[in-house]
């Protein structure tokens, strides 16, 4: 099972274009597990995606009129290209002291809530976590001492594994590193045929140079 944590998956790559521009986020994650994450003879038993809409606390302007419409715009195609993942949603509250006056809340709880449920009710034998956020560690911990499950840990390229680290107890959780390379082939198509019947465009930031 593949967990993305979408916030931190954005904002890894968004924050260092040197090493991820930012079309590299438009991520197709079945193909990036399918071709780099499951190990040789596993299978994925689903994908779910973790996120909050921004809602009246997106930026204003630049492409597709602002924040809330391009991640929105983002949400129906990883639906329309993926029709299995699961979006499980938090939401956003006001929080003046933080940069954008917002702050994102309950996504990470339920990533955790998710991984543990999953493990007990045996949806896996393996947790893939696509996730930066070292708050997770007492999550895979739990995965890999409580119910006896592997956990790998995939960081985006920018992300580094030395806080992660854990001791030789630990032995079902991996810590591993997704590269570049890996997520500029495992891009979403940059139109994509909705089921509607509509067609879906990736905004501009999101579409490769050519």
């Amino acid at each position: 099972m593949l967990y993305v944590d979408g916030y931190n998956f954005y904002y890894a790559v968004k924050r260092n274009p040197s090493v991820t521009p930012l079309y590299l986020g438009w991520c197709d994650f079945r193909a990036l597990a399918l071709k780099h994450l499951v190990p040789a003879g596993g299978t994925l038993e689903g994908i779910k995606y973790f996120t909050a809409p921004v809602g009246r606390y997106g930026a204003a302007g630049g492409a597709l009129g602002g924040e809330a419409a391009r991640q929105s715009v983002w949400l129906e195609a990883l639906t329309a290209a993926i029709p299995d993942v699961e979006i499980i949603e938090g939401y956003y509250a006001g929080d003046p002291g933080s940069p954008r006056s917002r702050k994102e809340k309950e996504t990470d709880v339920q990533l955790a809530i998710s991984v543990v449920i999953d493990a007990c009710r045996d949806r896996y034998d393996r947790a893939l976590l696509l996730t930066g956020d070292r708050d997770q560690r007492p999550t895979v911990r739990a995965v890999a001492e409580e119910f006896h499950k592997r956990a790998d840990v995939w960081l985006s390229p920018s992300q580094m594994a030395g806080s992660w680290k854990f001791s030789a107890a630990h032995e079902g959780v991996q810590i591993r590193q997704i590269t570049r390379q890996m997520l500029q082939h495992c891009r979403l198509p940059e139109t994509i045929a909705a089921n509607d019947g509509r067609t879906i465009e990736a905004p501009k930031i999101w579409r490769a140079p050519r």
